[in-house]
Protein backbone atom coordinates (compact mmCIF):
# COMPACT_ATOMS: atom_id res chain seq x y z
CA UNK A 1 0.00 0.00 0.00
CA UNK A 2 1.11 3.53 -1.41
CA UNK A 3 0.37 5.88 2.10
CA UNK A 4 0.56 9.20 2.34
CA UNK A 5 0.07 9.83 -1.43
CA UNK A 6 -2.54 13.00 -1.99
CA UNK A 7 -3.75 14.28 -5.58
CA UNK A 8 -4.81 17.95 -5.68
CA UNK A 9 -8.01 17.73 -7.56
CA UNK A 10 -9.34 21.30 -7.81
CA UNK A 11 -7.82 25.25 -7.20
CA UNK A 12 -9.37 25.12 -4.16
CA UNK A 13 -7.14 22.54 -2.43
CA UNK A 14 -9.88 19.67 -2.10
CA UNK A 15 -7.30 16.47 -1.41
CA UNK A 16 -8.10 12.59 -2.21
CA UNK A 17 -6.06 9.93 -0.96
CA UNK A 18 -5.19 7.12 -3.26
CA UNK A 19 -5.59 3.47 -1.89
CA UNK A 20 -3.05 0.89 -3.10
CA UNK A 21 -0.21 1.24 -5.41
CA UNK A 22 -1.82 -0.53 -7.43
CA UNK A 23 -4.84 2.27 -8.16
CA UNK A 24 -1.71 4.69 -8.05
CA UNK A 25 0.00 2.69 -10.94
CA UNK A 26 -3.54 2.53 -13.28
CA UNK A 27 -4.95 5.89 -12.97
CA UNK A 28 -1.50 7.90 -13.13
CA UNK A 29 1.20 5.62 -15.38
CA UNK A 30 -1.56 7.32 -18.15
CA UNK A 31 -2.43 10.74 -16.43
CA UNK A 32 -0.79 14.41 -16.98
CA UNK A 33 -1.82 15.36 -13.65
CA UNK A 34 0.71 16.01 -11.13
CA UNK A 35 0.53 13.94 -7.74
CA UNK A 36 2.40 15.21 -4.27
CA UNK A 37 4.20 12.70 -2.36
CA UNK A 38 5.23 13.33 1.64
CA UNK A 39 6.75 10.84 3.63
CA UNK A 40 9.60 9.71 5.38
CA UNK A 41 13.25 9.35 3.80
CA UNK A 42 13.23 5.27 3.63
CA UNK A 43 9.67 5.16 2.07
CA UNK A 44 10.64 7.81 -0.22
CA UNK A 45 13.77 5.95 -1.28
CA UNK A 46 11.83 2.59 -1.73
CA UNK A 47 8.94 4.14 -3.68
CA UNK A 48 11.36 6.17 -5.83
CA UNK A 49 13.59 2.80 -6.62
CA UNK A 50 9.44 1.21 -8.11
CA UNK A 51 8.76 3.98 -9.65
CA UNK A 52 11.81 4.01 -11.49
CA UNK A 53 11.35 0.54 -12.09
CA UNK A 54 7.60 1.51 -13.91
CA UNK A 55 9.46 3.68 -16.40
CA UNK A 56 10.11 7.40 -14.15
CA UNK A 57 12.97 9.33 -13.99
CA UNK A 58 14.23 12.06 -12.63
CA UNK A 59 17.34 13.22 -10.88
CA UNK A 60 17.47 12.39 -6.96
CA UNK A 61 20.40 12.81 -5.20
CA UNK A 62 21.55 9.45 -3.21
CA UNK A 63 21.03 11.67 0.20
CA UNK A 64 17.51 13.64 -0.10
CA UNK A 65 17.10 16.93 1.86
CA UNK A 66 14.50 17.48 4.07
CA UNK A 67 12.03 20.30 2.53
CA UNK A 68 13.51 20.18 -1.06
CA UNK A 69 11.27 19.16 -3.79
CA UNK A 70 11.88 16.15 -6.16
CA UNK A 71 10.20 15.61 -9.42
CA UNK A 72 10.12 12.10 -11.47
CA UNK A 73 8.58 12.21 -14.85
CA UNK A 74 6.68 9.18 -16.66
CA UNK A 75 8.25 9.08 -20.21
Amino acid sequence: MIIGIVRHFKVDCKLKKIMSSDDFEKYNLNSDENVLIVSHGFFLITLINELKLLGFKGNIPKKMKNGYLYILKNY
